[in-house]
């Protein structure tokens, strides 16, 4: 197990984060799920520009009740997004050990 792993890290040790964020933008480009939840965000943020800022550029705001309620719901889904990501970069490590 150590030289498959090791044959792997050795060929990529240099552009590891750049070869796993390239072939796991593949992976979620395809996902209904995750382009679904992207459009929520993005749809809630431009509803709410107090909300895209604050996440956004870290500006400090007094948020009414409808903008907070939009706020948990975005972070809500950028939990739901950090979880699928997680999944598919699990999936492209196993998929590499079962290549090596």
């Amino acid at each position: 197990m150590e030289e498959i792993a090791g044959s792997f890290f050795d060929n990529y040790e240099e552009g590891f984060l750049e070869y796993l964020e390239v072939h796991k933008a593949q992976a979620l480009k395809d996902r209904e799920d995750y382009q679904t939840l992207n459009k929520k965000i993005s749809e809630l943020k431009y509803k709410y520009p107090n909300v895209r800022t604050f996440l956004e550029e870290k500006e400090r705001f007094e948020l009414r009740d409808d903008e907070q309620y939009a706020m948990l719901n975005v972070l809500d889904y950028e939990i739901e997004l950090d979880v699928i990501e997680l999944k598919e970069s699990f999936k492209l490590g196993f998929k590499e050990a079962l290549i090596y």
